[in-house]
């Protein structure tokens, strides 16, 4: 289907049809591309990539009607000017080239050529619209019998009704990307996913080779060769060995996800490199760092720097510093110490003033407790936690999700704290609730290769992944594999290539960030010379998706492609994404809770006998219009009391729910309704698209009395005077701390939003799920605190329907049971709880039902 191909047809719409076709269907699951080498190297390494037309079969309907070209650019750091591309003709030397400078510093202009014969426009745009590393399109229409012209940069483009000085009858012959013959001033660029139409033939060529020069379209024709390539696959492969600075003195490093930089600071020297331009500044320290740095331990807080020690530092003397880094000011915010020095601890910044540690080595012991900094006064304070028991470690990681989640993996120790008594490596995972301050064991896996700690940090995608760079710390020349795990299943799987290290200093460290703009990982390494008084820091880079061993080394005979395969593979993917996300909807809770510690209460409150018990019961009612209902199957009944949710599908349905869960204040700002909704499209195309689906999502609402759209300072946000929105009062339920018979009956409809899954909802909606169960729990405990058994047991089965594999909640049902004096229903229950457990996880329930039981 995608490639080269002749078919009579009446084109025209089709054909924009077709082009569509051409990118949902064959989008690759890794980056595809080829960087072109330009200016930025010497003349003999520059990149020259040609497209033979005469090896596209039907190559004669290229000389009639229109002929197309369009493909993605991406500008290189190096970018500043030279030639992106041109077409030569058919019996002629004319051709048409697009050429591009930068003017007046803060601009870029493209140029759009009639070699030796004209000038056929140029457009200019700010550097802040064409970011570093950023694709756009490009789009060129000729209409070769009456010589006029389209041409398209991302969102301006220019018509001509003539090309002046072009030859009748002209056809293109040959498509040159880079230097061509005495043309040698060239672009650093990268290009992908070129679409050639003319006539009857559509050609798409997604530059998804590996190696070689050969270039091949989608169904594996080679059509082109190119001279000094470099295959954008191997940048999601082999980590790119980018900047390596070595320092005078004991020095960090720091990401700056705001402005899009790394900070590498000294003792004396404080440096930054630019992710998109990869441009360095260097400064001295502002004044003398009153701080002696040891470990060279950071965080960055609103655009502050903050450097500290926490052990080994002489009486008095600064221990934790703050470098504004918007006007390098220097500030010592503390002198406190810790009692032991923490090598190779994990942290996370909290809040506006508190930053979390844990873990960590000194004096031959290792630490097991969460320490917070209060970074407004410099304080430590040691948290008194419960649940689980974590291990005292060191060498462990963590990450911070949005909902002040704490998660721990990894380490080396053991449970006593003493490394006289040997050490065990740890790869096992713990959720730490800030809030509540309680530990939870997610899960322990099972290591099947040589033993590995992680770096310092993980990385998050949002999507229940994490990320984490290991390797053996007690091999001299050891190497560092990157891994992604799942946070619902102890599973993991090494991706692309390993980067080397050299491991013989306690003091050496690594870390692991990724920047979303740029769509890449950073990996940083930091070793010591061997008075481990000066430092050499090495920065790679790795793109995303990465690949793993066996997608790099499968066989590039596979690019020969079918109709019929194609097919077969849409429609697995897209059963199998239905089924996945299916299985997500229980899969982000299918983790397992710790047992709780909270025992039923063995006396009764006076006068309060079994049959006093409370029920909630299911006789509240809905109003009967104006009503949007997100729990169960969303329903919307207009003000008739029709059900009127048909006007509601796909992006209309998903926009009406962002609004929703949104700060209903507040609201929702324009571009990140765009980015949610739309995310693989351009700026101008995505608010294009968001302002037809806005008016159709007005219009249906005004079957609805009492609820309007409104937009007010970039944000947009649902206005309700009296429409009922069962989430709402859901809400004001939990906030009231409260149940009632409308919280039964709203519960009743079903799972919230159990048949909605889009990229834009499944964190609010993991967030509300986790609010339910949270304020479920808390209603349990007390319903058996007051000795409402039969509700408590009513409480639990609708935590079921939200998290169906809850340990606790199984845990308080059979002991419930028990109290009453019915251990047949507690054997029942928790046979039920094996069923559904395995039904949702796969594998066996393993904690037995008497370990289960409280003790009398």
């Amino acid at each position: 289907m995608k490639g080269c191909f002749s078919r009579s047809i009446d084109h025209g719409f089709f054909n924009y049809i077709l082009a569509i076709c051409f990118a949902l269907l064959f989008t690759e699951t890794w980056g595809n591309g080829l960087r072109i080498k330009g200016n930025a190297y010497p003349i003999n390494d520059r990149s020259a990539a040609a497209i033979s037309f005469g090896q596209i079969k039907g190559l004669e309907s290229f000389n009639k009607g229109t002929f197309q070209l369009s493909f993605n650019l991406a500008l290189d750091e190096k970018s500043n000017q030279g030639g992106i591309f041109k077409l030569n003709f058919v019996n002629s030397e004319q051709a048409i080239s697009m050429n591009l400078r930068s003017i007046r510093g803060d601009k870029i202009e493209f140029s759009l050529n009639l070699e030796g014969s004209s000038s056929l426009g140029h457009l200019v745009f700010d550097k802040s619209q064409l970011k570093i590393q950023q694709w756009f399109s490009v789009n060129l229409h000729i209409d070769l019998s009456r010589k006029k012209l389209l041409w398209k940069v991302l969102d301006q483009s220019i018509v001509l009704s003539e090309i002046t000085g072009l030859k009748a009858n002209a056809g293109p012959r040959q498509l040159i990307f880079g230097k061509n013959g005495y043309a040698i001033d060239v672009a650093d660029y990268t290009i992908k996913d070129i679409y050639l139409s003319g006539g009857d033939v559509h050609c798409s060529i997604p530059l998804k080779e590996r190696q070689g020069d050969i270039i091949h379209d989608s169904r594996g024709n080679a059509i082109g060769k190119v001279l000094n390539p470099n295959w954008m696959t191997t940048e999601s492969f082999f980590w790119e060995k980018w900047k390596t600075i070595k320092l005078k003195s004991i020095g960090g490093y720091q990401i700056d996800q705001r402005g899009g930089r790394l900070i590498v600071f000294s003792q004396d020297s404080l440096r930054t490199i630019d992710l998109y331009s990869g441009k360095e500044s260097v400064h001295p320290m502002p004044h003398n760092l009153p701080l002696r740095i040891q470990l060279g331990n950071s965080f960055l807080h609103d655009n502050k720097l903050y450097i500290y020690e926490v052990n080994n530092l002489p009486q008095d003397s600064c221990s934790i510093v703050r470098i504004d880094l918007d006007n390098p000011q220097l500030v010592c915010v503390s002198k406190k110490q810790l009692p032991m020095q923490l090598h190779h601890h994990t942290g996370q910044l909290l809040s506006q003033k508190d930053y979390l540690i844990f873990g960590g080595f000194g004096n031959e012991r290792y630490n097991g407790n969460f320490l917070k900094l209060n970074i407004q006064n410099g304080t430590w304070d040691t948290l008194s936690v419960k649940g689980d028991k974590i291990h005292p470690r060191y060498f462990t990681s963590s990450f911070l999700d949005s909902s002040d989640h704490l998660y721990i993996f990894g380490g080396m120790g053991n449970p006593q704290g003493d490394n006289n008594l040997g050490r065990s490596y740890y790869y096992d995972l713990y959720q730490f609730d800030v809030n509540q301050q309680s530990i939870k064991k997610i899960w322990q896996l099972q290591w099947e290769e040589r033993n590995k700690i992680p770096v310092r940090q993980l990385v998050y995608d949002g999507k229940r992944n994490f990320y984490s760079l290991m390797y053996s710390e007690y091999e001299s020349s050891s190497s560092l594999q990157l891994y992604q795990f799942s946070l619902n299943k102890p599973t993991y799987q090494p991706l692309g290539d390993s980067i080397p290290i050299r491991s013989d200093k306690i003091k050496t460290n690594a870390n692991l960030f990724q920047f979303e703009p740029l769509n890449r990982f950073y990996a940083v390494t930091e070793v010591y010379d061997n008075e481990e008084v000066r430092s050499e820091i090495t920065i790679y880079r790795l793109r995303l998706p990465v690949l793993t061993a066996s997608d790099w080394n499968s066989e590039q005979e596979s690019k020969r492609i079918s109709f019929l395969p194609w097919i077969i593979g849409c429609v697995i993917l897209i059963l199998g994404g239905l089924y996945w996300k299916w299985k997500r909807k229980i899969g982000n809770k299918a983790v397992l809770t710790p047992l709780s510690s909270y025992q039923i209460p063995i006396d009764r409150p006076a006068n309060k006998p079994h049959s006093a018990e409370l029920l909630l019961t299911n006789d509240f009612l809905f109003p009967s219009v104006n009503c949007i209902h997100l729990f169960g199957d969303f329903q919307v009944i207009d003000a008739k009391g029709v059900d009127i949710t048909h006007l509601f599908k796909g992006k209309i349905k998903h926009l009406l729910i962002l609004l929703l869960l949104h700060n209903p204040q507040k609201g929702i700002k324009s571009e990140l309704l765009s980015s949610l909704l739309w995310p693989e499209k351009e700026h101008g195309a995505a608010k294009n698209i968001r302002g037809v689906t806005l008016n159709h999502l007005r219009k249906s609402l005004e079957y609805l009395n009492g609820i309007k759209l409104v937009y007010a300072q970039s944000y947009y946000k649902i206005e309700l005077d009296g429409t009922y929105i069962d989430s709402y009062h859901f809400k004001s339920i939990m906030e009231s701390n409260s149940i009632s018979n409308e919280l039964w009956t709203i519960l009743s409809r079903g799972q919230f939003l159990s048949k909605e899954s889009a990229d834009g909802l499944d964190m609010l909606k993991s967030q509300m799920e986790q609010d339910i169960c949270d304020f479920l729990m808390r209603q349990i405990q007390h319903a058996i605190v007051i000795n409402e058994l039969r509700m408590a047991l009513q409480l639990i089965h609708f935590l079921y329907e939200t998290d169906p594999t809850s340990t606790e909640a199984l845990k308080i049902e059979i002991n419930i049971w028990k109290r009453i004096g019915d251990m047949a229903k507690a054997k029942k229950a928790y046979q039920k709880f094996q069923k559904r457990y395995h039904k949702w996880m796969e594998v066996n329930y393993s904690i037995s039902f008497e370990s289960l039981l409280d003790q009398d």
